[in-house]
């Protein structure tokens, strides 16, 4: 499953949210948390550090740079950093994408 098909899975289980992965008493994921339920099923029980190490162990393209040595470029506003960075700081957070829009985006990035 790559990250963005994560995303959209995810995405069917909370509305969007911002500022942390996801908020279980309100019901809302960001993107990088719509793709932790996507790849590992509810997080309730989870706590945010151990959803993003997770995360960044399937992905590890979010945590480091991407394999061509480089960070990305935010689409929106061409500051250029991780990719966990752009996807939930700049796009989910700043920018305001839907997560789906984000998955879009991703989905250019692993061709």
């Amino acid at each position: 499953m790559t990250l963005a098909d994560a995303i959209r899975k995810g995405a069917m289980q909370r509305e969007k949210g911002t500022g942390r992965l996801y908020d279980a008493d309100r019901n809302l994921s960001c993107a990088l948390g719509a793709a932790a339920e996507g790849m590992f099923g509810p997080l309730e029980q989870q706590v945010d550090v151990y959803i993003a190490d997770a995360l960044r162990r399937e992905f590890p393209a979010l945590h480091c740079y991407l394999p061509s040595g480089r960070c990305v470029q935010c689409p929106d506003c061409k500051e250029t950093s991780w990719l966990w960075d752009v996807v939930g700081r700049h796009l989910n957070d700043a920018h305001a994408w839907t997560r789906e829009r984000i998955a879009d985006w991703l989905d250019t990035l692993e061709e």
